[in-house]
């Protein structure tokens, strides 16, 4: 079991880390910071579709993080490439052609959150396209910074948790 907090490393067998990182962080997905749009004053189909758009995004971004920081963490310790290798058998189909769009779709957000990252001060423009992207005019600066915000928050939290553990 990933033990995320404590003061020392938590050795765990390589599977177990990628295992975990999927489970706790893109599988069983706490959302909370993300609840930040009401979807219902849209209507009630727009509010279901939206909704699942909206998550489904926040999913595959889960996915780019986990990705991007065990792809810091490998360039400091290099068992951090296997459980990125382990990691990426979890969220990507065996057949190179079922996984392909699933490829594509994960680069592209990894490419978002690269320009995020590197450009946190245009974090509103980032959440507006983001957004726009899922069929969502948004216009309100809090909300727009709000969801850059908790995206930057997931980064820190799972790349903090990563320097809690040791794959062995």
């Amino acid at each position: 079991m990933l033990g995320f907090f404590g003061s020392q490393k938590n050795q765990s067998p390589i599977h177990e880390v990628a295992r975990g990182i999927f489970n706790v962080y893109v599988a069983n997905s706490d959302f909370r910071n993300y609840e930040i749009f009401d979807f219902h004053e849209r209507g009630e189909n727009f509010n279901q579709i939206l909704t699942n758009r909206y998550f489904s995004k926040i999913k595959l971004y889960r996915k780019a993080i986990a990705i991007y920081c065990l792809l810091e963490a490998g360039k400091k310790d290099r068992a951090f490439q296997s459980v990125l290798h382990v990691f990426e058998a979890l969220i990507f189909p065996p057949s190179e052609e079922e996984g392909r769009p699933i490829l594509a779709e994960t680069t592209s957000a990894m490419d978002s959150l690269g320009n995020l990252i590197h450009d946190s001060n245009r974090g509103m423009s980032w959440a507006k396209v983001w957004l726009s992207q899922i069929g969502v005019q948004e216009d309100n600066p809090a909300r727009l910074l709000m969801l850059s915000l908790a995206v930057l928050e997931d980064l820190d939290i799972l790349r903090k948790a990563i320097t809690k553990l040791q794959p062995v």
